[in-house]
């Protein structure tokens, strides 16, 4: 049997394919009444007139072959006319009739009936203190409970609804103390056995001969008898159906499912005071269910359809206001963040690229030409430059900074760690040799004199590039005049310490790095405030590293490798998910197998050990000798990710890779294959699941860090992406940017498209008092920028 949403469905379908099909069936009518025959006749008698409205469907079409073509032609497009008309007459409630009162929504469910102040706390737990967060508080998903089966049409281990009459109730004991209730359900064609445990307080709910619908697993019981373990169920009077749709809700410690949706259906109704910011005219155009409808709709659902039109206008609400508020407040800060236009002489920076050793790739020229187009503009340049581990950042990062100095400014570098900022030192020291320009490091580590020397010499402008930790953003650090702030690996910093360094000047263009590509649906929705430019190429001859997935039983076999590339002038990372052994997890940590590794396979090499938890400077040593080929292995947890360069090192392993995303092993994968020799990294794990193997498999073959980021957003969700949560991603009640990205980027057209009409959203004044609410934290995190 089939309820009559599957049969407008299944009509609907039937004349797209006969429009398709060649040749026509010979009669539309008896097709269509075939389907029609198989509806459950019980369901229509909750609908009053359908019965015959769908009878006169069928004799619509009754003789069509007899027709005229053109009178064919006009009843086949008819079709599509009279099935949307039956839905919305069947398939959706009857609209809420609009009011405004907002003391309602503001009142609290404390004082609502079937609440009160103990059972408030609980509902306090999930975020709900108002009638309004009530309403917005959406089902996690839905029981329906629609399609009623028979008795003798049970399969046993499926999940189904029944309805019957009470014909026999026994409580009983077991020696353990366990209360059970079983029950005889009775229809006309069987009998079902009902049972539910330790749950006494049912034994007076139940008397012979009420009507009941049950609803959960039924198992086998005999050859013939069936056992229904009750999940959900009601009592039937003349006043109500068990036969809709029932929300399932989110639950805390304390309240049930049945609690929480006879608090919602007292409340419901009240979604008709909701005030709808969305302009009328995109609601048309857009042809999106009104706001106060759809709340009250996916709460007391009519249909499938029903809750995929409700839920289409949340998610179109949801991700419409936050790309509203993120482009309105980007473009408030543009305006209000002018600056003078730097002039681009290039004179430094093409110096610099005809002494370079190679050519620049054509995505770095782009990019190049980006950042002098935002030094040239009358607004501050906030630029984000994402590109893959080894494409090159730093080198365009720096042609911008001898562009700003030609104009007359100071730039500065500021990196996560005191290794990567003294990399990027000594890498411009030998790259501007010989230009006349004064480079500078400062560290919390240099010297009490040097570091006055230093500071003396920014002050004063003769130091024209500063590179430097968070030394460079204490309040002791002045700047002449700086004009460019390079931000590197701008995900380890947080937002006020971003703010602070740009502050150190007046009119501080500002270029922040990633080697952890963002995917374009996040990139242009999260980092809406930023401009951004993608360095997706790499350099020539720069060889992948190859990557193997490595069973727990070939360790030996992965070992007489590591042995050899050593012999060969090579360095190994072994990369750890632990510092220590942990009782919780069955997991090898980096400390204990360094002493393993160093007493036994690799006693006749050099070891080193890496960690977290040792103090910065003992780090920076470790990692210091290194590079300076004082250790053979090196035995780390992920703080070697970010950004060190050690060119002889051609080994990354990687053990237990399952507890890492890929964002973090591509990271670790980057540390490897830095020179002409060829790179390798080994991913050991004892992990035999089906996901964990698929992900890590796209892994070892995907070597390009945007592919991976795509995957990763597709796999784990956008929470997962490094850098998105502290940069204001919010958390959505219905909407998902990956499985919405049509709705996202349909929102985004919209958003942008009113900003352009009216960009101080003057003539949207209830649209600009909701984003400005509604989205403070993320207008203020733009602001910051």
């Amino acid at each position: 049997m089939i309820i009559l949403e599957e049969w407008t469905d299944y009509t609907k379908q039937y004349f797209e394919d006969y429009a398709a099909k060649t040749p026509k069936p010979s009669s539309i009518f008896n097709d269509i009444r075939k389907i029609a025959n198989e509806l459950d006749l019980r369901e229509l008698d909750e609908y009053p007139g359908a019965r015959k409205k769908i009878s006169l469907f069928l004799n619509h079409y009754r003789d069509f072959e007899k027709l005229s073509s053109d009178s064919r032609k006009k009843r086949l497009s008819n079709a599509s006319l009279m099935l949307k008309k039956l839905e919305e007459e069947y398939l959706f409630p009857t609209p809420l009739q609009k009011k405004s009162d907002d003391q309602i929504l503001n009142k609290p469910l404390k004082n609502i009936k079937g609440v009160g102040p103990k059972r408030a706390d609980k509902f306090k737990a999930l975020g709900l203190e108002t009638v309004k967060d009530l309403l917005f508080y959406f089902p996690r998903g839905y029981d329906d409970r629609r399609r009623v089966l028979p008795i003798s049409k049970i399969i046993p281990a499926d999940r189904v609804t029944v309805i019957g009459k009470i014909h026999s109730i026994s409580a009983t004991k077991t020696r353990s103390r366990m209360n059970i209730l079983t029950i005889q359900l009775v229809d006309d064609t069987g009998v079902l056995t009902l049972k539910w445990f330790n749950q006494p307080y049912l034994n007076r709910l139940f008397k012979e001969g009420q009507t009941l619908s049950a609803t959960g697993k039924v198992k086998s019981t005999g050859l013939v008898t069936r056992e229904m373990m009750v999940n959900e169920f009601e009592l039937i009077n003349a006043d109500n159906s068990s036969r809709k749709i029932y929300p399932v809700y989110p639950l805390t410690a304390g309240l049930y499912n049945g609690q929480i949706r006879a608090v919602i259906d007292r409340c419901s109704a009240y979604a008709a005071s909701l005030r709808d910011a969305l302009p009328q005219n995109l609601i048309e155009k857009k042809d999106l269910l009104g706001l106060q409808d759809a709340v009250y709709g996916l709460h007391n659902p009519k249909s499938n359809l029903h809750i995929e039109r409700c839920g289409e206008r949340i998610k179109f609400d949801e991700l419409f206001y936050f790309e509203l508020a993120t482009y309105f407040a980007k473009m408030i800060k543009e305006r209000r963040l002018t600056k003078k236009s730097k002039p681009v002489k290039s004179e430094l920076s093409q110096k610099l690229i005809k002494r370079l050793p190679f050519e620049l790739t054509n995505a770095q020229k782009k990019v190049f030409e980006r950042i002098k187009a935002g030094l040239k503009k009358e607004t501050l340049m906030n630029l984000l430059i994402q590109g893959d581990v080894g494409s090159g950042k730093t080198i365009v990062a720096l042609l911008g900074i001898l562009e700003t100095i030609d104009a007359g400014y100071q730039g500065c570098i500021m990196a996560p760690t005191s290794i990567l900022a003294t990399q990027h030192y000594q890498g411009m020291v030998r790259l501007l040799g010989g230009m006349g320009l004064t480079v500078d490091l400062l560290l919390s580590k240099t010297p009490a004199k040097e570091k006055r020397e230093i500071k003396e010499r920014i002050a004063s402008g003769e130091s024209d590039i500063i590179i430097g930790t968070h030394a460079i953003i204490q309040k002791d650090i002045a700047f002449k005049k700086l004009g460019l702030a390079i931000i590197d690996e701008q995900h380890r910093f947080g937002v006020r310490q971003r703010e602070t360094l740009i502050k150190k000047g007046e009119e501080v263009d500002t270029i922040v790095m990633t080697a952890t590509p963002i995917p374009r649906t996040l990139s242009l929705s999260v980092f809406g405030d930023l401009d951004i430019a993608s360095i997706d190429e790499m350099p020539p001859g720069r060889k992948p590293v190859r990557t193997m997935l490595i069973p727990e039983n070939r360790k030996g076999e992965l070992y007489d490798f590591l042995e050899k590339e050593i012999t060969n002038d090579g360095q190994i990372y072994i990369v750890y998910p632990l510092v220590e052994e942990s009782e919780a997890l069955d997991l090898k940590d980096a400390t204990s197998m360094y002493e393993v590794l160093q007493e036994t396979r690799f006693r006749d090499f050099n070891v080193g050990l890496l960690h977290g938890k040792m103090k910065a400077e003992e780090k920076d040593d470790i990692m210091q000798d290194f590079i300076d080929k004082k250790y053979d292995i090196l035995v780390s947890t992920t703080v070697i990710e970010v950004g060190i360069d050690v060119p002889s090192a051609t080994v990354m392993v990687i053990e237990h890779p399952e507890r890492f995303g890929l964002a973090q092993l591509h990271q670790l994968r980057g540390r490897v294959g830095r020179n002409k020799k060829k790179g390798y990294c080994f991913l050991v794990t004892a992990d035999k699941s089906k996901s964990n193997y698929e992900r890590l498999d796209y892994f070892a073959s995907h070597n390009s860090g945007f592919d991976l980021s795509e995957y990763d957003l597709e796999k784990r969700g956008p929470g997962e992406v490094m850098g998105v949560r502290q940069h204001g991603m919010p958390s959505f009640k219905l909407a998902n940017i990956v499985q919405d990205r049509e709705i996202l980027f349909d929102a985004r057209k919209e958003a942008v498209k009113i900003l352009k009409e009216s960009p101080d959203l003057e003539d949207y004044k209830e649209l600009k008092a909701y984003i400005e609410v509604a989205y403070k934290d993320r207008m203020n995190l733009i602001d910051i920028g």
